[in-house]
């Protein structure tokens, strides 16, 4: 027979009764208690609604627990994909937009923003910082979506 570690043991105990007394308070509810009401530490769902409630309430959240945990897991499977399918740039339009894209010695400072403006095109996600920073430097309002911008960019270089 083997012989078990009282303290370990009651260190687990002690580790898993911590975290119940965090959770709230409704039978079976996945949330922690986040308001210290009549009905005793609760979450917000069931804080405010009467007991008789509670089991509908408490398998709401208990779906939108699994739904929120399916989410993520089929988010790590398609990775940072964009959700719609650009259609490809005729050859025309490379064309017209390499010419666009291609500047002189006054163009070499806006390099960084047309290729960042190209990487949005694709469906690549910037931050709001590189979004509004590319528009700011090819003088493009922050409003107007890449696509337009090029068609500007190309408007503006063939003119």
């Amino acid at each position: 027979m083997r012989d078990f570690r009282k303290a370990q043991d009651q260190h687990i105990v002690n580790d898993n009764e911590a975290e119940q007394a965090l959770m709230c308070s409704a039978h079976g509810c996945p949330n922690r208690w986040s308001v210290d009401g009549p009905s005793g530490r609760c979450c917000s769902a069931h804080a405010w609604a009467p007991t008789g409630q509670w089991p509908g309430i408490t398998a709401q959240q208990d779906a939108a627990a699994t739904q929120r945990a399916f989410l993520a897991s089929k988010k790590g499977e398609s990775g940072d994909a964009p959700a719609h399918r650009t259609r490809p740039a005729s050859p025309a339009e490379r064309d017209a937009i390499a010419r666009a894209l291609q500047g002189g010695a006054k163009a070499r400072g806006v390099q960084w923003a047309k290729r960042l403006l190209v990487r949005e095109g694709k469906g690549e996600r910037l931050t709001l910082a590189q979004r509004e920073m590319w528009r700011d430097a090819l003088m493009v309002p922050r409003a107007m979506s890449a696509l337009d911008a090029r068609a500007e960019l190309v408007a503006r270089r063939s003119a």
